[in-house]
């Protein structure tokens, strides 16, 4: 004679136990959750870290270091209508450096153009400086420009301001070719005299 109900007690699912369930599914949930929030913490450190240093110089596809020193590439320094941004890196040969600058502002007064003038070297060096000017004589005080510097062909650099008629030019994007090598951000001083330039040293 079989034992009916022992057979069905061995056929039927194994009942788990609550706790030991709960505590099983929890604790592979936390292992889950972990495994997603550590690395999000430190990346998010990460970016933190890099924010906090501001930029850094940059290094052209050629190897050579390029940065501005004043302004200097790691704050937002105020500057004048007119001045002189002056940096680091000796550009190849057949190449010059071409600094840029535009209006950060939006809205209607806004500048949207980048404004286009080529870096001329101290001899024997490997020192830079270029005339900018950031927006007008009416432009408020605060209002942020980014001055971006550029490795361009120098063919293309005389074309360019040849086309134009100065040694400046302007355009909504970078010339043809251009490699992007370093970053200043300034804010415009109060209203001043977009016509006088600072002494250069």
């Amino acid at each position: 004679m079989t034992n009916q109900s022992g057979d069905d007690e061995d056929d039927l699912p194994q009942k788990k136990h609550p706790y030991r369930f709960f505590w099983l599914t929890g604790g592979l949930a936390a292992i889950v959750a972990a495994a997603i929030v550590v690395p999000l913490q430190l990346l998010s450190s990460t970016s933190s870290s890099s924010a906090s240093q501001g930029a850094q110089p940059s290094e052209s596809r050629q190897g050579q270091v390029y940065t501005f020193t004043d302004p200097p590439s790691d704050t937002v320094t105020p500057e004048a209508c007119a001045f002189y941004a002056k940096g680091l890196g000796k550009p190849p040969a057949g190449q010059v450096v071409v600094v840029s600058n535009q209006d950060q502002e939006v809205g209607d007064n806004s500048d949207p153009l980048l404004h286009f003038g080529p870096a001329k070297l101290w001899p024997n060096t490997d020192k830079w400086y270029a005339h900018v000017q950031i927006g007008v004589e009416t432009t408020e005080a605060r209002t942020p420009y980014k001055l971006t510097a550029w490795l361009v062909d120098a063919s293309t650099v005389s074309e360019l301001t040849k086309k134009s008629g100065h040694d400046w030019w302007t355009d909504d994007k970078a010339p043809p070719g251009a490699e992007h090598v370093a970053t200043a951000n300034v804010t415009r001083k109060d209203m001043a005299n977009c016509w006088k330039l600072g002494v250069l040293h």
